[in-house]
């Protein structure tokens, strides 16, 4: 086994195969997604094709460290905006108690800065807007999180999001940083009155 596959578990890799129904036959890990580890693997299946997935995978559970955006809860996303106008790859699985996601891997590449034409930057910064939009037009309660209520007022939506934030500065254990203190107060007080 190579040092890049001997990087993860055995356990885990095992269930990418199981998962994709196959055989692991690449595993590669790719720069980014800071503690959200990023893998591209390929499976080959029993009848020789080879399936170009990708594995994100967190080491840390963040739901032990009070943080709510596990992965689990981005599979949920990822499910929400299946079918709908959202490009979105499919996912394959998610791992019962690891925080991973195994999904297809599309073509193409994330870095927007590496791009030099300026016809080609406007392009894919219209089609960025144009998919941000869509993803607002899908009805939350496809959602299906536990801590989000759709029906719930947006004032009362903002304030939860709010308080998730402020526990996970709170938590951190840090020494209180006067312009964080500042912006949570302007924030807390300047809340839409709106639904």
């Amino acid at each position: 086994m190579d040092e890049t596959r001997a990087a993860l578990d055995h356990t885990l890799l095992d269930w990418v195969a199981d998962t994709a129904g196959g055989k692991i036959v690449h595993v590669d890990r790719r720069p980014g997604g800071g503690r959200r580890e990023a893998w591209v693997v390929d499976v080959e299946t029993p009848d020789g094709t080879t399936l170009p997935l990708f594995l994100r995978y967190d080491r840390l559970d963040p739901a032990q460290r009070g943080d709510p955006f596990t992965l689990h809860r981005e599979a949920q996303f990822y499910r929400a905006f299946a079918d709908s106008p959202v490009p979105i790859p499919r996912i394959v699985g998610v791992h019962p108690t690891e925080q991973a996601i195994l999904s297809e891997r599309v073509p193409g590449q994330a870095w927007f800065s590496r791009l030099t034409d300026e016809n080609e930057r406007v392009a894919i910064a219209s089609d960025f807007m144009r998919i941000l939009a869509e993803m607002h037009r899908v009805d939350p309660a496809r959602l299906e999180l536990p801590d989000q209520h759709p029906g719930m007022g947006l004032r009362r939506l903002v304030e939860h999001e709010i308080d998730v934030w402020e526990r996970i500065y709170r938590d951190a254990g840090g020494k209180s940083d006067p312009l964080v203190e500042l912006a949570l107060g302007w924030v807390r007080r300047n809340i839409p009155d709106a639904d």
